[in-house]
């Protein structure tokens, strides 16, 4: 049976200042096999995130920042070598509009650095990307 151990810390603080808050976290993880002592794949020993929001009446306003170290994965063809994923950075930001209490209109933009970079070996993540929706709350 295989078994694995995970060790680590994660810190998150947040500040509201009138319309402004801001908040971020990082993580330190350890996640091991303990077989073989390798690290456990597409688990990142270093994880990043920091954002900004803005309230502005029925507005709402904010943009995030991610960097996440490099971490194992399997290689996509053979599925049994290891390689080694190289770390990222993402952005992102995004919009609210409230039109009423219970109806709300969505904007988000996604990797507004055009970033090339994978979450899994083998499998491509968006270009800039730009997404819209609406969102009911009962």
């Amino acid at each position: 049976m295989a078994r694995a151990t995970a060790e680590g810390v994660e810190l998150s603080a947040e500040v509201r200042r009138g319309p402004w808050q801001l908040q971020g976290n990082g993580t330190y993880l350890d996640a091991r096999d303990e077989s073989s002592d390798l690290p456990l794949v597409r688990r990142a020993p270093w994880t990043v995130n920091l954002g900004a929001f803005h309230d502005q009446g029925r507005w709402r306003l904010g943009g995030e920042v991610s960097w996440v170290d490099a971490r194992d994965d399997f290689d996509d063809n053979t599925f049994a070598a290891r390689k080694t994923l190289p770390s990222l950075r993402a952005a992102r930001g995004w919009s609210q509009f409230k039109v009423t209490a219970h109806l709300s209109l969505k904007l988000r933009a996604e990797n507004l650095l055009d970033e090339r970079y994978t979450l899994v070996d083998g499998y491509n993540t968006w270009g800039r990307a730009l997404f819209g929706g609406i969102e009911w709350r009962l």
